[in-house]
C-alpha cells in the first residue's frame, strides 16, 4: 500500500527525488522509523493520523522534501520534555544514607 498523491508524484518527476533510506540516513533515524511515518503516521494536535506521502518506484520508496516539509508541518511544535537530571553515584549514596537514617529515626529499622 502506498500513500499517493499527483502533487507527490509531480515534485518526483521534477526531480524532488528523495528515497526514504536517504531521508533515514540524513537524519540519523532507522529506516523503519521513516516507513512507520509513511504507514502508520503520527498524531497531530487534533488527534488525527499525518502519514508521510510517498510512491513505490521500482525496488525503493520515494517520498520528496516538499513532502517530509508538510509532514513536519503537520505535526503539534511542542517542546521536548526537560531530560531528568543525572543522579550521580556520590548522590545516590548520600539520598540512600539518609533515607536509612531517617527510617532508623522514626521507625527503629536499621
Amino acid at each position: 500500500m502506498s500513500i499517493r498523491s499527483t502533487t507527490l508524484a509531480d515534485e518526483i518527476a521534477t526531480g524532488d527525488s528523495l528515497r526514504i533510506i536517504d531521508l533515514a540516513r540524513r537524519f540519523n533515524l532507522n529506516q523503519s522509523t521513516v516507513f512507520r511515518w509513511a504507514f502508520k503516521g503520527l498524531q497531530n494536535e487534533a488527534g488525527e493520523r499525518v502519514r508521510l506521502e510517498v510512491i513505490r518506484f521500482g525496488k525503493s520508496w520515494k517520498t520528496s522534501e516538499a513532502a517530509f516539509r508538510r509532514f513536519l508541518n503537520a505535526l503539534p511544535m511542542t517542546p521536548a520534555p526537560a531530560p531528568q537530571p543525572v543522579r550521580t553515584p556520590r548522590k545516590r549514596e548520600r539520598d540512600s544514607a539518609g533515607a536509612k537514617q531517617a527510617l532508623s529515626d522514626k521507625y527503629g529499622i536499621s
